[in-house]
């Protein structure tokens, strides 16, 4: 009877969360990391600047050096009317930096479902490219659906801290 509930309950709770993503390469401990904005095709607004901030959060409690690119022009009307010249700018900004490797993503759900729970909804996608030559290294993507008292901030955080977890860093020591 225990082996059936733990089993049960195994499977209730892997039901909530998936992830999908290839082998990371390793990753030396002092490269220099850059994240780029995210793509929001969520219906949420903000919801790709929330994931960036939370990356480099996740990135930097692993150790790793990170840039985040300064968002101060996202509400520009040229932004609204124009979302290429975020990332143009963006691409600029980059130029700058000596950033090794270079963190892109997407943001495709952040909300809560509508229902008697309002459960909340994450799914996220990340590239990491090498700098320069945008060779592509390591793709991820990550869902979870949370409880019904989770918060929406809590249930993005454990989607980023599942994917950068899967990110081998290596010491050079």
């Amino acid at each position: 009877m225990k082996r059936l509930l733990l089993v049960s309950t195994l499977f209730v709770l892997s039901a909530c969360s998936s992830y999908q993503m290839q082998e990371s390469p390793k990753f030396e401990s002092d490269a220099h990391w850059a994240i780029m904005p995210f793509k929001n095709l969520s219906g949420t607004p903000l919801a790709g600047q929330k994931a960036e901030q939370m990356l480099a959060t996740a990135l930097a409690a692993k150790g790793m050096s990170v840039s985040v690119y300064p968002n101060a022009d996202s509400h520009s009307l040229e932004s609204i009317l124009d979302p290429q010249s975020v990332e143009k700018k963006a691409q600029e900004w980059l130029k700058s930096l000596s950033a090794e490797y270079v963190i892109t993503g997407s943001v495709e759900e952040w909300q809560y479902k509508t229902g008697l729970d309002s459960e909340p909804t994450v799914g996220i996608t990340l590239k990491v490219v090498a700098n320069p030559g945008n060779s592509p290294l390591w793709r991820a993507t990550g869902t979870r659906t949370g409880w019904g008292r989770e918060g929406l901030a809590q249930t993005g955080l454990d989607v980023i801290s599942g994917l950068v977890d899967e990110i081998n860093v290596q010491s050079n020591q």
